[in-house]
């Protein structure tokens, strides 16, 4: 079955375990599950069929995350990100299915070392009004890289901080802009053919595993020390960035 969709046993386990430890972080950080499916994936599935898989599977670990936290959404902060998320991805993923894969893995090579960089040194020096202009660029950035990577998560999570809102109020609001988001580039990617019966078949197998890591995220939330495991997360980011950009 699994040779089928492209992976051998020792893949399969990876593509697994990928999906538990990402949806882990997501749970415990509120954000980082597309960033890590992302890289991974890519080193043994197509660039396109990576960030539609990573899309469907983010579908189910931030509809946990809203109904967990629903209560405390404060729904006018998503309205102007939101807007902007719309406008950008539109021509992201249009952007993006006429693309070859060499070359959208350097630009993800890229991104990923950005991204490592911009966590380790500037996210806790950096700071943003949440005025709605801003909302509108921190969504119109966002929609870059959720229409490209399915990683839309770095600029709004940067807005939502720094709007200081108590720990619920961030994650339930958080969590459903992503859900909003995400099904909105999910329907851009089926309308583009980017949604294939492999994507669907990879995202089903890893649904199970992806529930697993939200219940396992929930239990240790409170236990872990969740910073020096992002700084391990953004190590590996930029160890995988590197070995994408410069293979």
């Amino acid at each position: 079955m699994f040779s089928s969709l492209g992976l051998s046993g020792g893949l399969t386990a990876v593509f697994l375990f990928s999906c538990m430890l990402g949806s882990t972080i997501q749970s415990v950080s509120g954000f980082g599950f597309a960033i890590f499916m992302m890289s991974v994936l890519p080193n043994f599935l197509p660039s396109t069929v990576s960030t539609a898989v990573s899309g469907l599977l983010s579908l189910s670990t931030n509809t946990a995350n809203t109904v967990r936290y629903r209560k405390f959404i404060n729904w006018k902060q998503i309205l102007f990100p939101s807007a902007g998320y719309f406008i950008s991805s539109f021509f992201m993923v249009t952007f993006f299915a006429g693309k070859s894969d060499d070359i959208m893995k350097r630009i993800l090579g890229g991104v990923l070392i950005g991204l490592s960089v911009y966590f380790f040194f500037f996210s806790s020096r950096i700071h943003i009004q949440p005025t709605s202009r801003n909302g509108l660029i921190a969504g119109g950035l966002s929609g870059v890289l959720g229409g490209l990577f399915s990683m839309s998560g770095p600029p709004m999570v940067l807005y939502m901080l720094s709007a200081g809102q108590e720990k619920e109020s961030y994650m339930g609001t958080i969590q459903c802009y992503f859900l909003l988001t995400n099904l909105y580039t999910v329907i851009l990617r089926v309308i583009n053919g980017m949604i294939t019966l492999q994507v669907v078949q990879l995202s089903l197998i890893g649904l199970a595993f992806s529930y697993l890591g939200f219940w396992t995220g929930m239990k240790i939330l409170s236990r872990i020390n969740a910073e020096a495991m992002k700084k391990i997360i953004y190590a590996f980011l930029a160890v995988s960035g590197a070995n994408m950009l410069f293979r």
